[in-house]
């Protein structure tokens, strides 16, 4: 059965815009996933800066403006869902989602 979604193992938006809309790069491994052979210079630019920036904060929004240039500029994918996960505690208990969707018992915390 083929993947019905692609996660991210990192938490943050660079494995799929690696996979997803990177030019694909056999040697490098970009592109794996980009079936379209979508290709934009300026997306590939800001992808390859992140991947190399340590700083949270600015590889973030270079993540973010690559994404944004990527989807809602370029149209490099159209999003034909969006998935919306759910966790439930009972009262007196929290837990903090997690972008790659896994969900750990050791992370569920007393109320605050």
């Amino acid at each position: 059965m083929p993947p019905r979604g692609l996660g991210s193992e990192t938490g943050e938006t660079s494995s799929p815009l690696r996979a997803l809309l990177a030019t694909y790069d056999q040697k490098q491994g970009l592109g794996t996933a980009n079936r379209g052979r979508f290709s934009d210079t300026g997306v590939d630019a800001l992808l390859t800066q992140a991947l190399t920036t340590i700083d949270d904060t600015k590889r973030g929004i270079m993540l973010a403006r690559a994404s944004e240039k990527a989807v809602g500029e370029q149209m490099g994918l159209v999003p034909l869902h969006y998935e919306v996960s759910t966790w439930g505690t009972t009262k007196g208990l929290g837990y903090k989602a997690r972008a790659d969707q896994y969900t750990f018992a050791f992370e569920v915390r007393p109320a605050k």
